[in-house]
């Protein structure tokens, strides 16, 4: 952690059956409930194992993982990366803790002539096992060892062994009520064990060379949003500014699929040995790691596999990572508008950065050092933002009884506000100076910046159980956060007001007004696009703002434009009647940038969502390129329309083999 040159080995905390600590020490009723059931898991899988002695044993195995949680650190603790570095030598570790015999582990790990030292990052639970060590019995650690080995595999073994895991780890943990089909966890298992080699297969057939390169101008107007609300904080002294722009200027960023692909050849697969195949496919992750020690850092190695849809930062290499698979729609859009890119992938890049200066990736320089380069002052002032923070998201109670943790949050929180906030600003600097796009039914540049944030994480969920908000981790808060517009965010990071204060005022204004709060089960896009309302109705140049009406009526009035008809049900439905309402429109050249805009929406329903019927996807996607080649007010929008249209052309030529597509393709040069 303070050498990010050299590759060290890390000795942790582990061994609970449950999520977490919380789960073996909290007393209301939910808790217990899981434990009991955990307790009857845990005597049907050695009982299926061939215990006789299933249920004592069982007993035995839930009070020494109890024991065990009792001396971990809590999922804050953790969060603080200064007591995680704890450089032991490997001869020390008997006197930490005396019980457990280190010599002997670590030539079984394949250790001992490799490390002379090690990083403890828990020296206090390793130190509180010693004596669980020597006060168990060999019967129970026995008991304990055959249980876990067993549980570990059960998702591989017969019948009987999957549908006691997933019915405990599933359905009554998580409360999922299906399984998976059989094939879908083959996939998942492979993806697993052999996951660049699919990699490279996904991203052959998915990611193009085009699709990385509008990634990078993406993500270079974000950093230069970055950058410039670095230097316009009033709260960070000119000191410190330095060393952050030098930390953000020295980002490695990686988008698509590694340089250099990893290597299977050693890894054994056999036909007919499943248990076998997955037991060699550890042990080769086990080398690959070892393997990796007393050599330098790689920096072009990847912590995702190209088909991931997700993104990360890290800290130690100062690096953001942006897999192929989430550069699909809809995060990331090759034929989307630049606000709907910016809003989507676009947060998703500021998120990113984000936590490169939230409460953990601020105590890394620009080499991925933990080191402190803030004055004592900055710091004192960085601890007071981000107390108002934790406050803020502390009050927020989802469920009755059970408020966010806004401590163990801080990070995500930090960054989900800031990342939605500079992909705002960087779709700004994006249009040099230029107004924002305009049309009556997708409304203002800023609007579809802001509904797109929504749209890419749209999800369809059931009510919130009490079970199901614990086990949301870190993210919880994203299901029930105040709805705030841009302006509201952008006086945060600038400081004219702290999130507590714009909280307050959002509520007041919701007191005089016919808007509410998110529902905390609510997560569908309207939640954005409500957001992007009161962002539309306080910067758009719409002429109602001319005559000074109230902020909430001047919202009512661009809601019910931006409303779709009321009759359209389904995306197959509404993409329906979008089609009909452009192609009428068009045909009789009647408000043309309306019809334009009617079959964008049609054909992006249609590639996100799939059509009934009539192709109406294709149809629509030809109608969109002659508006891109025939409509002059809707094409300027675009910074080549003519290589647009060609695109659309070439999928409907080539996928849907459709003879107007391919009869157009030969009219534009």
């Amino acid at each position: 952690m303070k050498n990010s040159t050299e590759m060290v080995a890390m000795l942790g905390q582990s061994g609970l059956g449950l999520p977490d600590r919380d789960y073996y020490l909290k007393n209301d009723a939910k808790f217990k409930k899981i434990r009991s059931q955990y307790l009857k898991y845990i005597e049907k899988t050695l009982s299926l194992a061939g215990d006789k002695q299933a249920a004592q044993h069982a007993q035995g195995i839930l009070k020494l993982e109890t024991q065990i949680a009792k001396i971990q650190w809590s999922n804050v603790q953790n969060r603080d990366v200064t007591k995680l570095y704890n450089i032991y030598k490997t001869q020390d570790l008997a006197k930490l803790s005396p019980k457990i015999d280190w010599q002997t582990y670590l030539e079984k790990q394949e250790l001992s002539d490799k490390i002379k030292t090690i990083q403890v990052i828990q020296p206090s639970y390793f130190k509180g096992l010693s004596p669980i060590v020597d006060n168990t019995s060999l019967e129970v650690w026995k008991a304990y060892f055959k249980f876990h080995l067993v549980s570990d595999f059960s998702s591989l073994l017969s019948q009987a062994f999957v549908d006691n895991s997933f019915d405990f780890y599933s359905k009554q943990l998580r409360e999922i009520k299906e399984q998976k089909p059989r094939w879908k966890r083959g996939v998942q298992l492979v993806e697993g064990t052999l996951g660049e080699s699919l990699g490279q297969i996904y991203v052959k057939k998915y990611f193009s060379a085009e699709k990385k390169q509008r990634m990078e101008v993406l993500v270079q107007n974000l950093m230069k949003a970055y950058s410039q609300s670095i230097d316009k904080l009033d709260w960070m002294s000119p000191t410190t500014k330095v060393q952050a722009q030098k930390k953000l200027a020295s980002f490695a960023v990686k988008i698509g699929y590694p340089n250099k692909w990893r290597d299977y050849s050693a890894l054994e697969i056999k036909n007919n040995d499943l248990i076998g195949n997955v037991i060699r496919s550890r042990e080769f992750e086990h080398q690959y790691a070892l393997n990796k020690l007393g050599k330098p850092v790689d920096r072009d190695e990847w912590g995702m596999t190209p088909q991931t849809i997700n993104a990360y930062y890290n800290a130690s290499l100062n690096e953001i990572v942006f897999p192929a698979a989430i550069l699909q729609p809809p995060f990331f859009d090759m034929d989307a508008d630049d606000a709907v890119n910016y809003g989507a992938i676009g947060a998703i890049i500021g998120h990113e950065i984000s936590h490169g200066f939230d409460d953990q990736g601020s105590q890394f320089d620009e080499l991925g050092n933990m080191k402190n380069w803030w004055t004592a002052e900055d710091h004192r002032k960085f601890k007071e933002k981000t107390n108002t923070l934790v406050a803020q998201y502390n009050a927020y109670e989802p469920i009755k009884g059970y408020h966010v943790n806004g401590e163990l949050t801080l990070g995500e929180n930090i960054a989900d506000n800031s990342g939605l906030a500079i992909a705002y600003k960087a779709y700004q600097l994006s249009l040099n100076g230029k107004a924002a796009p305009v049309s009556v039914k997708q409304g203002i540049g800023a609007y579809q910046c802001t509904e797109s944030n929504g749209q890419q994480w749209y999800v369809s969920i059931e009510p919130l159980s009490e079970r199901k908000l614990d086990q949301t981790g870190t993210r919880v808060v994203n299901l029930q956060t105040k709805v705030l517009s841009l302006d509201e965010l952008n006086k945060f990071y600038n400081n004219k007001s702290n999130m507590a204060a714009v909280a307050q005022e959002k509520k007041s204004k919701n007191s005089h007004s016919k808007s509410s709060d998110v529902k905390s089960t609510d997560i569908k896009t309207n939640n954005s696009k409500n957001a992007a309302i009161n962002s539309v109705a306080k910067t758009a140049p719409v002429k109602v703002m001319e005559e000074k009406k109230p902020v909430a009526a001047v919202a009512e009035e661009v809601k019910e434009k931006l409303q779709p008809e009321k009759t359209i049900t389904t995306p197959q439905s509404q993409q329906m009647q979008l089609y009909i309402s452009a192609r009428k429109e068009l045909g009789r050249g009647q408000n043309q940038i309306n019809a334009c805009n009617n079959a964008e929406r049609a054909y992006n329903y249609g590639r996100l969502h799939g059509t009934s019927g009539i192709n109406v996807y294709a149809e629509s996607g030809v109608l969109v390129a002659r508006c891109l080649t025939n409509v002059p007010s809707y094409s300027q929008r675009f910074s080549n329309p003519q290589d647009r249209a060609k695109r659309i052309l070439q999928n409907l030529a080539g996928n849907q083999n459709h003879a107007v597509a391919k009869h157009m393709l030969k009219q534009i040069k």
